[in-house]
């Protein structure tokens, strides 16, 4: 603020005088007579200067200004040695009277100009000390020449030679020259105004200086005009000098003291108020919080989930809240006092209201848990505590808080309750249960546990739960803390080795102090393993024989197929069929037969090495995969057996029994063939050994494909996957009829085959070989499609026919038939239930998991599913109880004889009452008189087909409602009344 004061001072007095020469006033270019005229040039110098000092010489303006006063300042001094001119007031006023004046401004004048251009440009590039000392060698030049005029000293203010420095200059400068310091950041003049420095020692060492200074210069002064060293004026002017320092130097330090005294009370003011003002907003706080405090005890009390109350120093109730008087039932002014009393229950007034009285005596905490009784005679349990409070602070007391603890306490007697149930049940389990903890430790077992593993309760909280278990078995611990459910195998001390199912849950969490127990539960599944692993070698083997069947032999040819892909073929395969077997089992009963059968199998067992694998196919047929060897060594296979069952004169029944085999040999050679491909090979030499006599063996070779017998059995294939390719066979349909009522229930499609002369060829004729070489499946999956669109064209009908269709054993394993049937069944363009699948005892038999999938599946989607053939084969009862089917279809051989054979009869009423306690229904096949159609009637057979109940007939003719196939040929007679 200074040095823009002080700028503008200098820059306005500089116009002025500039103004002055314009308008001739002469008042404004000289002050008095005799003070000398400020020149143009020198009034120009100094508005420059005063413009730059106002700006800080920060802009580039004010910079140029300076520049300017400079310069012209320079030049000046320049022009005394020289004689020049700058001729700047002549150029301005030639016709004007001061035009004959030189124009030049006085040497002193300059310099200061000079310096004062130099300051600025100094302080632009941040020279503070130089700037500093250039603005105090103006201000004393300023100040002496305003001290010469002042006082009349020629000598201060005539500063050399030639032209004197005017007053308007003397007092300009000076003026300048304090600006120019104020424009230095943190200079010597803020420092000497600011109230922060020594300033009692300047006055204690200037102030005296000054007061004994003055007359001892003016004595020395009067001393020196007598002596004639000096004229009068050069003394009067130290005089002046000196008094005017030590005079300006007592003013500075009195502004200065004025200054911080001033300063010091703005301060303490300032801090004042602020304290005033802190003192103020901390009352009104803590009186915020005072009432804020007490408005949120109000409501917690109020609004607190349990009861609040207050006594006095004699445990008198003062205070109670809603809670409170909800929990006892009471209003508030009955519970002042000792009112609380008179809700306690009659077994506990005594014993709590001791408690209290101690309590309040002994002043120690209260805490119990008792009864009140409510009006209504409701009975509560509750839970009161309460603490001594401070005198001091709230008036002493007590304060305490009750809550209802009758749900907890009834869940606690539950618990308890449980608890006993649980021990109870766990020591009464008819499975067997451990408690384990993380480490898998046995910390409680049950006597069930004990009978399973064979171990005492003792000895049995001493061990770990993997210790019971098999070493091969995966560990149950390894399965983590969520339930699972595992077979595993239980060692019992013995050595022996007994199955369980074990499941196992986690109770309890690890951590915060709890162990984790896992419960594990133990049931014997020994029983179902063996009677599943019966069923696995059932269905993987020949009953009769135990030799492998077709399904496990058609898995280690694929196997086999992959090797010698992969290394290089060899090995073989060979087909066996007894010759005239059909011969021994009329003449000589099945019995016997059987005895044949089981004797061949045992023999081509010895005969074979440890790697082959020998299957047999069912009837009279086996298969042989020698795994290794060449086509000779294969070639000398085949003609042992045939020598060696040649030669076999077995004792059977009590005779002898020649017997002799058509083998057919199918060597591996370089081209690759599937597995289905080597057995028809073999196959279709079996036949050739036949046809060429029996007693023999054949080997299968591609240029024997020309012979007739043979190209016949590869023409049947051909037929049948032309048929099913061109949609060639016909259905025709047989009904199954209500026993009680006659009503037809069902319809059984049958497929046919159109011979060469248009006549239809029997099933037997053909299906046969299909199943024998893998083309059942197509065939289901074509009778299934043409069943579908009759139930579709059907469903409006308002009696909707149902349709019974066999799927075979091949089928029901096939994902992508199952698939098929699944999408259409889905469909919803019928109802699922009018659909039947029957599925044979044979293939379930083959097959167990495939057909207890098969099963599930659409019974669930709705369709209806029959066991056909049952009572075939020991394992009937099995299947009938464990396959999810709706049908039981009794073999048509037990129907045949039974009314001639008392066995016969007994498994019949076996199986219907089998299937009756499990909600099945059954179905008789091959019912061919009315004698029969009684008897199974009265042992309570639900259904029955066969000739004498309705024939085969075309599928237009059963259902009248499906679309007509006129190029399908109509039956003869003799077609009809075969066996379908």
């Amino acid at each position: 603020m200074w040095a823009i004061a002080t700028g503008l001072v200098v820059a306005t007095a500089g116009l002025t005088v500039m103004l002055g020469w314009f308008l001739d006033v002469g008042s404004l270019t000289r002050v008095g007579r005799d003070a000398l005229t400020l020149k143009f040039n020198t009034a120009l110098c100094l508005a420059f200067l005063g413009v730059g000092v106002a700006a800080g010489a920060q802009t580039r303006a004010a910079l140029a200004a300076c520049v300017t006063a400079g310069a012209v300042g320079t030049l000046t001094l320049v022009q005394y040695p020289t004689g020049w001119s700058l001729g700047i007031d002549e150029a301005v006023f030639r016709d004007a009277a001061g035009a004959a004046d030189p124009g030049r401004m006085a040497v002193g004048t300059a310099v200061c100009l000079c310096l004062g251009a130099f300051a600025l440009i100094s302080l632009r590039l941040g020279r503070r000390s130089t700037a500093t000392g250039a603005a105090v060698v103006i201000l004393a030049i300023g100040w002496l020449g305003s001290l010469g005029y002042l006082f009349g000293v020629t000598t201060l203010y005539d500063v050399g030679q030639p032209s004197t420095m005017s007053a308007h200059a003397a007092a300009v400068l000076s003026i300048l020259g304090v600006g120019l310091l104020a424009s230095v950041p943190n200079g010597v003049l803020a420092w000497l105004l600011r109230g922060d420095d020594p300033g009692a020692t300047v006055l204690r060492r200037i102030l005296p200086l000054a007061l004994v200074g003055v007359p001892l210069v003016a004595k020395l002064t009067l001393l020196g005009e007598h002596a004639g060293w000096y004229q009068t004026e050069v003394g009067l002017a130290f005089m002046v000098i000196f008094a005017s320092s030590g005079v300006s130097v007592v003013a500075v330090h009195m502004a200065r003291a004025i200054n911080r005294s001033h300063a010091e009370r703005v301060l303490i003011n300032e801090q004042l108020r602020v304290l005033n003002s802190s003192l103020e907003a901390r009352i009104a706080e803590r009186t915020a919080d005072l009432v804020t405090s007490e408005a949120w005890a109000r409501v917690l009390a109020w609004s607190a989930p349990v009861g609040i109350y207050h006594t006095d120093a004699h445990g008198q109730c003062t205070y109670v809240n809603d809670r409170w008087c909800e929990i006892y039932d009471m209003t508030v002014d009955a519970a002042y006092g000792n009112g609380w009393t008179d809700r306690l229950h009659p077994d506990d007034r005594e014993w709590v209201v001791a408690a209290w009285t101690r309590s309040i005596d002994a002043t120690f905490e209260f805490d119990a848990e008792f009864r009140v009784v409510r009006p209504s005679g409701e009975v509560s349990w509750v839970h009161s505590h309460s603490a001594r409070v401070d005198e001091a602070a709230s008036g002493g007391g007590y304060v305490g808080t009750v809550s209802d603890i009758t749900a907890r306490r009834q869940a606690e007697h539950a618990l308890r309750e449980t608890e006993e149930l649980f021990r109870i049940a766990f020591g009464s389990s008819p499975i067997g249960i451990a408690l384990v903890d993380a480490n898998g430790l046995i910390v409680r077992a049950n006597r069930a546990l004990c009978e399973l593993t064979n171990r005492e309760l003792d000895e049995l909280h001493t061990m770990r739960l993997q210790a019971l278990l098999h070493p091969d078995n995966v560990g149950l611990q390894e399965r983590g803390a969520s339930a699972s459910d595992v077979d595993q195998r239980i060692v019992r001390p013995d050595g022996a080795v007994c199955w369980a199912s074990i499941r196992s849950a986690q109770i309890g969490e690890r951590g915060a102090g709890h162990t984790g127990l896992t419960i594990v539960q133990f049931v014997d599944t020994t029983d179902r393993r063996q009677s599943e692993d019966r069923l696995v070698h059932m269905a993987n083997h020949d009953s009769l024989t135990g030799l492998i069947n077709r399904r496990s032999l058609g898995d280690a040819l694929e196997r086999h197929v992959a090797h010698c892909n992969r290394y290089g073929p060899t090995g073989a395969v060979l087909i066996l069929d007894l010759d005239n077997f059909k011969l021994i089992n009329d003449s000589r009963g099945h019995s016997v037969g059987d005895q044949v059968i089981v004797t061949t199998a045992h023999l081509l067992r010895e005969r074979l090495r440890e790697p082959d694998l020998l299957a047999r196919f069912g009837g009279d047929e086996f298969a042989v995969l020698l795994t290794d060897g060449d086509a000779d060594a294969a070639r000398a296979v085949a003609q042992s057996l045939v020598e060696e069952i040649r030669h076999c004169a077995s004792t059977i029944a009590g005779g002898q029994i020649p017997l002799s085999v058509s083998i057919g040999l199918a060597v591996f050679d370089d081209v690759e063939r599937s597995p289905d491909e080597m057995l028809v090979n073999a196959d279709i030499a079996m036949y050739q050994a036949k046809e060429l006599g029996r007693d023999r063996w054949a080997e299968f070779a591609t240029e024997r494909y020309d012979e007739p017998r043979a190209k016949a059995r590869l023409t049947w294939i051909n037929r049948i996957e032309a048929d099913i390719d061109n949609d060639s066979f016909v259905l025709h349909a047989q009904p199954i009829v209500d026993l009680a009522t006659g009503e037809t229930v069902q319809q059984e499609l049958l497929v046919r085959m159109i011979g060469d002369r248009g006549d239809l060829v029997p099933p037997d004729s053909f299906l046969y070989i299909a199943e024998r070489y893998g083309l059942s499946n197509r065939m289901d999956a074509w009778v299934l499609s043409q069943a579908f669109e009759l139930l579709e064209a059907t469903a409006a009908d308002l009696a909707p026919v149902t349709l019974a269709v066999n799927v075979s054993g091949n089928g029901v394993g096939d994902t992508q038939l199952r698939a098929v049937i699944e999408t259409f069944v889905r469909s919803g363009r019928f109802d699922p239930a009018r659909l039947v699948l029957h599925v044979s005892e044979a293939s379930a038999i083959s097959n167990v998991a495939a057909v207890r999938a098969f099963a599930a599946c659409f019974r669930e989607l709705g369709c209806r599913l029959a066991l056909s053939d049952v009572g075939g084969g020991f394992g009937s009862l099995y299947y009938v109880e464990h396959l999810p089917f709706d049908y039981i279809r009794l073999n048509g051989e037990l129907i045949t004889d039974c009314l001639e054979d008392s066995t016969n009869r007994a498994i019949i009423g076996n199986l219907v009452d089998l299937a009756r306690s499990l909600g099945k229904e059954t179905i008789a096949q091959n019912v061919e008189s009315d004698r029969a159609r009684q008897f199974l009637s009265e042992r309570g057979v639900d259904h029955g087909q066969g000739y004498h109940l309705g024939l085969p007939v075309p599928l237009e003719v059963a259902i009248p409602t499906s679309p007509p196939r006129p190029d399908r040929p109509e039956p003869t007679n003799e077609l009809t009344n075969a066996r379908s």
